[in-house]
Parts: C-alpha cells; structure tokens; sequence
C-alpha cells in the first residue's frame, strides 16, 4: 500500500513536467521593422529553432488588436491590418480568437536545428493622438515558448523622433533591461532577459505631431451597423406602437342575439346550473316575440286588490323540435 501512495505521488510530481515541456524551442528570434511615413511596417522574423521532438508545424500568431500603452500610462486599442504575408516554406493561415495564424510546414526531427523566416505587414492607420504621433508594436507576442536571445532592428523614415521605450507584459521595462544604440535612422538592440510562455515585449516610440501625415484611415467603418441597427430597430419599434398601439383600447362589443339561438330558459341553465320562473317567463316572452302566442293584458287588478291578470292566447301551433318550447 505504501508503495501505491509513493509511486502515485512521484508520478504527481512528474506529470506537469511532460505537460508543460515544449516540442519547439526558440533559440534566437532576429526581428526587423521598417516603418514608413504613412503608418505601415513591414516585418521580417527569422528564428533559429531546436527541436526536442519531431514536429511537422510551427505557428505563428500575430495580434490583429493591440493594446497601446501611453506615456502617461493611459491605454487604448488599435486594430491594424496585416498584409503580405510570405514565407519561403509552404503555410496556411487562419483566422483564430481575433488573431492571424500562420501554420508554417517544417521537417524538425528530434534534437535537430532549423532556420526559418517569416515576412509580414501592419497598416496601423491613422494616429489618434493630438499632441503626438507614435508607434506601438509587440516585438514578441502569442508565442507558447521560451525565447533565450531576441534581437531586434527598427528602420524609421528619418532621424527625427522623441524617445523610445520598452515594455514587458505592458510594464516599462529598466535601461539594464534592454541594450540598444542609435545610428542616424537605425536602432538596433537587444534583450538581456529571458522571455517565457506567452511574455509580451513591445516597443514604442514618440515622434513629433503630424509625422505620420500620410497615414490613411484603416478603420472599417462598416462596424457603425452594429450601432446603427439597434437603432433603427429601436426607431421602428416606437413608430408601430404610436401608430397601433398606443391608445387602441379594445373595443367592447355587444350583441343582442343569444349565443346558438339559445332561448332563455336554455340560456339561464347553462349559467345557472337550473331553470327558474323568471326564466320560464322570459320563455313565454320570447315565444310571444315569434308569434306563437298573444298576450293580453285584464284590467282586473282593483278588484284582486293586485296588479292586473294575462290572458296567454294560442296563436298557431309550434312546429320546431325544441322539446321545452313545444311544453310552454
């Protein structure tokens, strides 16, 4: 029993370590950005991978919404585009939880090393800034490894910019944190950490207001309908219920016909429950109204001390088959 409770608790131990180990392993990511006036970027990502088993897929996510951090500590969202991706290895992309796969086929055999290189595009569109224009992107994002060496390369139109710095998971990283020089129109650098599963390490820089002045408006403005819909089904809701709705009380309706051509003997069972004189005397009235009988009224009534008699005078015979009305 001893041995049962040992064996399940060292494979407890060990377990996470076979979920959590990892097929691929990054080495070194060189990334190289190329921004231009008009608010465009195009990528280059070339890893040095290790394989620890054999795999036939090597995925790339890239963010198609991106969470700006400003230098006030403020935050904002961009949706950028991405264009022109390309790789010299045969690929597919997907559309996956609001982010671009790029599936990129590889041969990697166990314990072996291979180079790859992948090419891609942003369109930020226009800044939405006032007193400045900058640039946010995640150098390093949505990968499920540990990244040893990252090396970065960023080609800016000009010389002219503000400053620059670096985040880690969205918290300004310390100048030991990562190296980097400034030659004309070139930076160049590196970082000293280690990124883990999932790190987030991003860049940005400050330009002067108006530098990005050829930037166009990428935002899809077919996104309004998902306002404007509601709306209007809103509008057209309060327009019907003016119009039809509002103050149409139900009108009541009064017939002076009895349901089924009930007399009201029949009429008085069925809400009664029995049959009564007062109904028995409606009966006669009623077979007096279709000229079966007559009624004619004894002036008599001073000398009964009581209201006047009624002579109930046979007119023609009854003919239907209503038993009752035939015994009245």
């Amino acid at each position: 029993m001893k041995r049962k409770i040992l064996f399940s608790v060292l494979l407890f131990l060990i377990l996470p370590m076979f979920v959590n180990a990892d097929d691929i392993e990054i080495t070194s990511l060189q990334t190289s950005i190329q921004i231009e006036k008009d608010k465009t970027a195009a990528m280059t990502e070339n890893y040095e991978l290790y394989f620890i088993n054999d795999v036939e897929e090597f995925d790339r996510l890239l963010d198609t919404s991106i969470n700006v951090i400003r230098k006030n500590n403020s935050g904002t969202i961009i949706k950028p585009n991405i264009l022109n991706i390309s790789t010299e290895e045969q690929h597919n992309i997907y559309d996956v939880d609001k982010r671009k796969k790029i599936a990129i086929k590889v041969s990697g055999q166990k314990d072996t090393s291979a180079s790859l290189s992948l090419k891609y595009e942003y369109d930020f569109g226009k800044d939405n800034s006032r007193s400045y224009d900058e640039f946010y992107y995640n150098l390093i994002s949505n990968f499920d490894n540990i990244i040893s060496d990252v090396q970065f390369e960023i080609i800016l139109p000009d010389v002219n910019y503000n400053n620059i710095s670096f985040y880690i998971n969205g918290r300004k990283v310390k100048n030991e944190t990562v190296s980097y020089v400034k030659e004309g129109n070139i930076i160049t650098g590196y970082l000293n950490n280690i990124l883990d599963y999932n790190d987030i390490f991003s860049v940005r820089i400050e330009f002067p207001e108006g530098y990005f002045n050829l930037a166009k408006d990428n935002f899809n403005y077919l996104n309004y309908l998902y306002l404007v819909l509601p709306i209007i089904s809103l509008i057209i809701v309060i327009v019907y219920w003016f119009k039809y709705a509002k103050g149409n009380k139900i009108k009541k309706k009064y017939s002076y016909y009895p349901p089924n051509n009930f007399d009201p003997a029949e009429i008085g069972y069925l809400y009664k429950g029995k049959t009564d004189e007062s109904d028995l005397g409606s009966l006669v009235i009623y077979l007096a109204n279709n000229g079966y009988l007559k009624l004619e009224e004894n002036d008599d009534g001073y000398k009964l001390g009581k209201e006047n008699s009624f002579n109930f005078i046979k007119v023609k015979d009854y003919k239907k088959r209503n038993a009752a009305q035939k015994l009245i």
